[in-house]
């Protein structure tokens, strides 16, 4: 089972084990536990808006883009929306992640990066993933007709996020029946947006925090 292998075995798996788990989209031996713990929340919940409140350094960053391409290895003609605070971070911080997570994908199964427009493209799903940033425009750069697959990365840094959220990104996921997260560390101000979203989870149940503990 590909929930079992652990990041420490996965140097260890012959490459035929490695090349199934990437054709099945089982990505789950490259995160730690409590990485993977979140991730199985998630697969079990049919929430439509989750939240994370996390703490630094817990690579939540690295479980996004885990997400988004499992997501894509997975689904047929899906569109995922990686948002990231602004721009230059989706480029500087977020793509350099996505490269590190795609470091053992089987070329067959390798997408092709379009670095102008900052996506990648499954040919063997027909899956785009779009990285951008929340701030440029209000949101206007993560617009599309579709999103299988937002997620929200450091939402709690940025400028508008109930606005971005609720009027570009959500009614992108309607249509074709899509799933939104939205994880954070938490933000500085104590009136920042982010709150009124975590306090909508936790009267949802969708609402999940992890401390330094």
């Amino acid at each position: 089972s590909a929930s079992v292998v652990t990041p420490e075995q996965a140097p260890t798996l012959p490459e035929q084990a490695l090349a199934a788990l990437w054709q099945r989209g089982r990505l789950a031996y490259k995160l730690h536990d409590a990485q993977r713990e979140l991730r199985n929340l998630f697969m079990d919940s049919t929430s439509r808006i989750t939240v994370w409140n996390i703490a630094r350094r817990f690579g939540k960053s690295t479980l996004l883009c885990m997400l988004a391409v499992e997501h894509a290895l997975k689904t047929h003609n899906g569109r995922v929306v990686f948002a990231a605070p602004t721009r230059e971070q989706a480029r500087d911080i977020v793509s350099p992640i996505f490269r590190h997570v795609l470091e053992d994908c089987p070329d067959h199964l390798k997408p092709k990066y379009n670095e102008s427009r900052n996506f990648y493209h499954f040919e063997s799903t027909g899956c785009e993933v779009h990285i951008d940033g929340a701030d440029d425009e209000r949101g206007a750069r993560l617009r599309g007709t579709k999103a299988t697959l937002v997620l929200g990365d450091e939402c709690g840094f940025w400028r508008y996020p109930v606005e971005v959220i609720k009027s570009v990104l959500l009614p992108q996921t309607i249509t074709c029946n899509g799933r939104i997260i939205i994880a954070s560390t938490p933000p500085e101000s104590p009136h920042h947006a982010f709150w009124q979203l975590v306090a909508e989870a936790r009267i949802g149940g969708s609402y999940e925090q992890r401390t330094i503990y």
